[in-house]
């Protein structure tokens, strides 16, 4: 009896609790963008990941051996932007009024940027298809009410008015108080304060289509099920994470370009889904994860994803032991090279669909002109692994660039690369000969061509199982070597044995389809040891303030905590996954003379932003 008298009593406290749940505002900085958003960012600002910065090799790096020079670039970045931008407006004729109200928004700047590095902020871009078509992009900067940030952040919109000659104008809706500025074309901005948020939107559309998320007559993106992939990520710190709507690209183009569908469908791109990227940390190294949702049974060109072979340490041929970059990956060479002639065929029926040549057919009389067919002589008798790297010593600058093709049939690819000189011949405009010459029991194929300047010999051999190709003899000859006793390799470093375990433990277990190894440290050497004699140089000749040359750390310093960088591709049949381990991220490799034009270049930038 006592029971049922508590029932009632329990249900109203419940109900009460839940009425109060529902009630509750979701205050995420994504409940005020859009769920339909095609692009979405959020970047949580270092400041609550400094712990983890710190445990990287770049965090220590910038901490100790490199401190004063970041301090000094970015003191001097600081510097010349207020007075750039006052200048050209004193040249411009402004008010002395004006002018004071331009160097107060240029003074918040520094503090627009510490408030992103402290809090960051959240991003959306979203697309209206038919006749409304137009974009908007929406960012959020979380907690950002406080009155000195939201100053700077205002401060910062009057600033580019300013600068674009745009009208500023500022009104209450809705009990906000918004900032607009309108310039010529049919695209506005505005911002406002939103709870403990501050919101900030540039588009076509005015502001009604933004609020309308947040009154509640449009979805916002809480409810998104790639938000949901994207913040359940868990396998190392984030601090930055985003994806792409794949398939709602897909569908708008369509909308736009109706042809595009069926484009679409002959280059097997409907089963794309979603594009998703996570930046963040993993004890010393820096992490970034790409995410391709591309569930099976893939077609067309995303056929080309699933590869027919794994690939391992020990399927990589014998490398120079100085290699600064190597690329493997393992795909059908034979299936790309037809999937690439349909993929053209299909788009020339779309951008041209009164043509009556095609790709395949082109492909086709070359064959017949040639006795050949690509396909079955060449194509089929190459293996599955491609490799290609770099090794200074056996050239500088992008003469030290090798690849090598994993082989089938040695025979069958020889005499079939020996039919194509004559096409060769006819592309250059002049007399390609092919020159055979022994070395150390392998036989060389050395094109060359008659024509003045033109300084190259390419060279290719088949060693063991590996077709391999360079534009000069060395590189060839350095494979031969190494292909035999007595001659030092590369010695795969422990953080790439490392990282493919980590990979091949996830469940379900993928298969990996590429490996990318670089070690940063030739490039940063050859930059610091030779950035001072630039930095001289140059100021010699451009004058100005002279830039304390000592700022730049020795080589040492900086080589000597630095690790390699690794990549992985890998593949479990829904998603295939792009992981990145760097100690020092650099976005491709420099080797050889490169790096002085490298360190030239970066010199001047220190010239430029000293006062």
């Amino acid at each position: 009896m006592r029971c049922c008298q508590a029932f009632p009593v329990t249900w109203l406290l419940s109900g009460a609790v839940v009425c109060a749940a529902a009630s509750e505002e979701d205050t995420r900085p994504e409940a005020l963008l859009p769920a339909d958003a095609v692009v979405y960012l959020r970047f949580d600002g270092l400041q609550p990941h400094r712990a983890g910065w710190n445990r990287t090799v770049l965090g220590e790096l910038l901490r100790d051996e490199l401190r004063p020079l970041a301090g000094r670039l970015a003191q001097a970045a600081a510097d010349a932007i207020g007075p750039e931008v006052l200048s050209a407006r004193l040249l411009a004729g402004a008010e002395p009024d004006q002018l004071l109200e331009l160097k107060k928004h240029t003074d918040q700047l520094p503090r627009l940027l510490d408030l992103v590095n402290r809090q960051g902020f959240a991003a959306a871009l979203e697309y209206t298809p038919g006749a409304d078509r137009g974009g908007q992009a929406t960012v959020v900067f979380p907690d950002a009410a406080g009155a000195l940030d939201r100053d700077a952040i205002f401060g910062a919109v009057r600033l580019l008015a300013h600068v674009s000659s745009a009208e500023v104008s500022q009104e209450a809706v809705d009990g906000r108080d918004v900032l607009r500025v309108t310039g010529p074309e049919a695209v506005s901005l505005a911002c406002w304060t939103q709870g403990e948020h501050v919101v900030l939107t540039y588009g076509t559309r005015d502001i009604e289509h933004t609020l309308d998320v947040i009154r509640k007559k449009r979805a916002d993106l809480t409810a998104s099920r790639l938000l949901a992939r994207s913040t359940d990520f868990d396998d190392y710190e984030t601090y930055l994470r985003g994806f792409v709507d794949l398939s709602g690209l897909l569908s708008y183009a369509q909308q736009e370009f109706p042809p595009a569908e069926a484009l679409a469908t002959e280059l097997g791109l409907t089963g794309l889904k979603s594009l998703s990227v996570h930046v963040g940390f993993d004890g010393p190294h820096q992490r970034s994860t790409w995410q391709v949702e591309a569930p099976a049974p893939r077609a067309g060109l995303m056929q080309l994803l699933s590869a027919p072979e794994e690939l391992g340490l020990g399927d990589l041929p014998p490398l120079p032991p100085d290699a600064s970059s190597i690329r493997c990956a393992v795909f059908d060479v034979g299936a790309a090279f037809e999937e690439a002639l349909k993929a053209q065929d299909a788009i020339a029926r779309v951008t041209e669909p009164d043509s009556e040549t095609s790709a395949a057919g082109a492909v086709a009389a070359f064959e017949r002109g040639l006795g050949i067919d690509l396909r079955k002589d060449l194509l089929a008798h190459l293996g599955p692994r491609v490799l290609t790297y770099s090794s200074s010593s056996e050239g500088p600058f992008v003469f030290g660039m090798t690849m090598a093709v994993e082989v089938r049939d040695a025979d069958e690819v020889l005499e079939s690369l020996h039919k194509l000189v004559p096409a060769l011949s006819r592309a250059a405009g002049g007399e390609v000969t092919l020159d055979k010459r022994p070395y150390h029991g392998v036989e060389l194929h050395m094109l060359k061509l008659n024509t003045p300047g033109f300084v190259f010999t390419p060279t290719f051999a088949v060693v063991d199982r590996w077709l391999v190709a360079g534009i000069q003899p060395q590189p060839v000859q350095g494979f031969v070597l190494r292909s035999q006793k007595g001659y030092s390799r590369w010695q795969p470093p422990e953080v790439a044995a490392d990282v493919l375990r980590k990979v091949k433990e996830r469940r379900p277990e993928p298969r990996v389809t590429g490996l990318t190894v670089i070690d940063p440290r030739p490039t940063v050497a050859s930059i610091a040891s030779f950035a001072p004699l630039v930095v001289s140089a140059v100021q010699s000749f451009a004058g100005g303030e002279p830039f304390d040359t000592s700022l730049i750390p020795n080589a040492q310093a900086v080589t000597e905590p630095l690790t390699h960088n690794v990549t992985v591709v890998s593949d479990d049949g829904e998603l295939l996954r792009i992981d990145s381990w760097a100690s020092l991220p650099i976005p491709f490799p420099m080797t050889g003379m490169e790096t002085y034009f490298a360190t030239l270049f970066l010199s001047s930038g220190f010239l430029f932003l000293s006062p």
